[in-house]
């Protein structure tokens, strides 16, 4: 930042004292970089030596008995990140097109290795992915594609983010402020400028308006790498929770439909409802913790409160209404399904998955050789076959069941929409018939149930 823009910005940042605090200190800054600037030293580099802009602030504030947080409000956040990008494009343009070639190629090796650090930033977004992955792997494969890719478009929208900010300061504190001290520093040598004794002038001046550095101690350095470490951690959890968040968003609206359309389950909203609070209750937190923001303890507890008051009650009821509905075995109306014609010079045995009946029935006017294998079963089922080559040339067609996911969730749908609820697992067998004369059934082999005891 030059000059202007320094003083701008730092008048927005303490705008809540009064003016007349804030033109002088607003004086005392434009007169110290302007001392500066006839010593010699250019305006960015006097504003360099103020040192961290946001702890600038937060030091002249607490002189002042002001709340250090109360400007750190999200949109001051973006507006940081804005002014940071800025000052990075400019500063880079700036040694592009004034630097020598051995400043340029060494801007671009460091470059190359903060795009190699945040591509290492990635690595835990890999397993939170995976992990989340893991357990909603139990849903329904359509349900699960569904929240699947929702979670990996919101983990890589926060890794973008995330990475772009990371890169960012990595240009603004580490790498550029390197160059322009090696690209300024002939003209400093030139003009052998001593600034102690301005410096000593200034201390009493400083030290009132937080122009003074911070402590550096060695124990103080520990304990902030500390926090940064609970910090980091709070914010792996913050990914998980904001992934938590996206699915019981989901399940909250899948609720709200499913007791619109179909059966009303009041204790399935109301506990979805508590568990969308609560997991809100937890990013709240997490992220108030990473930013140093304040806490509304009242707003927390009662909002806690709710949460757990909702879900709990919500568990109960919806207990209550599953207890309600007609629970019972349904016999299975069994249709023809596929039919296959084999000839038993190539299939010699017959296998089923998951049969309830295997039937021969002679047909005497079939021709020998020949079978027909009709296959019954519900509506929605889908059975299909494989052949399988076993030893001493012995061929089987092996008939597998497989369910057809809409038919069957649409026919539990409009069950539970009449309050009953059957047991599905029971229609899960097929009915096989084989047809031939006598001669050929009796060289066919059957295997009733291939997976039963």
């Amino acid at each position: 930042m030059n000059k202007k823009d320094f003083l701008n910005k730092l008048r927005e940042k303490i705008k809540i004292l009064n003016n007349d605090e804030v033109e002088d200190i607003i004086n005392e800054y434009s007169e110290h970089i302007d001392e500066k600037v006839k010593s010699g030293v250019s305006e960015e580099e006097a504003i360099r030596e103020f040192g961290d802009f946001n702890e600038l602030v937060t030091n002249i504030l607490e002189a002042y008995k002001i709340n250090k947080n109360y400007n750190k409000g999200e949109s001051n956040i973006v507006n940081d990140l804005i002014d940071s990008t800025k000052s990075v494009f400019n500063k880079t343009i700036k040694i592009i097109s004034s630097g020598t070639f051995k400043d340029i190629l060494q801007l671009l090796i460091y470059i190359l290795i903060a795009l190699i650090i945040c591509a290492f930033v990635k690595i835990p977004f890999y397993f939170i992915e995976d992990g989340f992955e893991s357990i909603i792997s139990p849903l329904p494969y359509r349900i699960y594609n569904v929240i699947s890719s929702i979670v990996s478009v919101v983990i890589n929208i926060i890794y973008i983010i995330v990475a772009y900010v990371v890169f960012i300061k990595l240009m603004s504190e580490k790498i550029l402020n390197n160059f322009e001290l090696n690209t300024e520093i002939d003209n400093t040598k030139k003009k052998n400028i001593n600034n102690k004794k301005i410096k000593e002038e200034k201390v009493e001046k400083n030290e009132k308006m937080g122009l003074h550095k911070n402590d550096n101690s060695f124990m103080n350095f520990i304990g902030k790498v500390f926090i940064w470490i609970f910090k980091f951690n709070a914010f792996l959890i913050l990914i998980i929770a904001a992934c938590v968040l996206v699915a019981v968003s989901v399940l909250f609206a899948v609720s709200v439909e499913f007791s619109l359309k179909y059966y009303l389950f009041l204790g399935a909203i109301i506990g979805s409802f508590g568990l969308l609070l609560g997991t809100i209750w937890i990013c709240e937190i997490l992220y108030r913790f990473i930013f140093d923001f304040e806490y509304n303890k009242l707003r927390l507890l009662i909002t806690f409160i709710v949460a757990v008051v909702l879900f709990g009650s919500g568990i109960g009821l919806f207990a209550v209404e599953v207890a309600g509905l007609d629970f019972t075995d349904v016999e299975p109306e069994y249709i023809l399904k596929k039919e296959y014609t084999f000839d038993t010079n190539v299939i010699n045995k017959i296998e089923c998955d998951y049969c309830k009946v295997v039937n021969k029935n002679v047909v005497k006017d079939m021709e020998d050789g020949t079978i027909i294998v009709k296959v019954y079963g519900p509506e929605y089922s889908s059975p299909y076959y494989y052949e399988h080559n076993y030893s001493l040339g012995s061929t089987a067609a092996t008939i597998y069941y497989r369910n057809s996911t809409n038919k069957l969730l649409n026919r539990i749908l409009d069950d539970v929409k009449h309050g009953k609820f059957y047991n599905y697992d029971v229609e899960r067998k097929l009915e096989v018939t084989i047809e031939g004369n006598k001669n050929t059934l009796d060289k066919i082999g059957v295997t009733k149930c291939l997976w039963c005891d």
